[in-house]
């Protein structure tokens, strides 16, 4: 697949490398999966066969500009914004626009070695449960950007957070949140990978 490029730096075209392709594809399923579609609604959606959306998202073939166009609109996206993409992510910077997933999106999927596992999350109404792994285990932020969070921590604790509210806890402090509201919970998460709980019977690292 060729690119366009900003005209005048001498070129018409830039052509996909193999990292671009594999960049590409992952944003692509990224969008699917936020949109809450499966490979074979996307194909239906967009006209496009399951076995070439499957290659596509591995990045593991070249696909024509119309291919990767039939793909990018049927998940309500625009070419550009996928290639804005991938080139951020070319330079080590994710970018992620708002989505329509149904449970939130990750932030920093597509960053070599992202150091914060950052994510939206999209907590149902008088829905309840632990919190995810990653925010478990690791030392982890949470903004609660609308809505009403009820936390429960290792001590037995329950703490409630309003809208614009947040907790910043160690790993293994916080174990369960409940939406303590009749609206859905939105909620802005990361949790830092270089901090992270003990296995058990062992100290932490200092």
């Amino acid at each position: 697949m060729t690119a366009p490029v900003d005209p005048g730096n001498g070129d018409e075209t830039r052509r996909f490398g193999r990292e671009d392709l594999r960049l590409l594809g992952q944003h692509l399923r990224e969008r699917r999966l936020a949109a809450g579609f499966t490979m074979r609604r996307l194909a239906e959606a967009s006209g496009v066969s399951v076995a070439a959306i499957r290659a596509l998202e591995a990045g593991g073939t070249n696909p024509s500009l119309p291919t990767v166009i039939l793909v990018v609109e049927a998940l309500g996206t625009t070419i550009d914004r996928a290639l804005s993409a991938v080139r951020a992510a070319r330079g080590r910077v994710v970018v992620t626009r708002a989505g329509t997933g149904r449970g939130g999106q990750p932030l920093s999927t597509g960053l070599a070695e992202a150091v914060l596992q950052a994510a939206t999350i999209l907590l149902a109404p008088k829905a309840t449960g632990p919190v995810p792994p990653p925010l478990e285990r690791h030392a982890a932020m949470c903004m609660v950007l609308d809505g009403t969070l009820a936390v429960t921590t290792a001590e037995g604790d329950r703490i409630v957070l309003e809208t614009g509210d947040s907790y910043h806890a160690e790993p293994r402090v916080v174990q369960g949140w409940a939406n303590a509201g009749d609206r859905p919970v939105r909620l802005l998460c990361a949790a830092d990978t270089r901090i992270t709980a003990p296995s058990p019977g062992k100290e932490a690292t200092p």
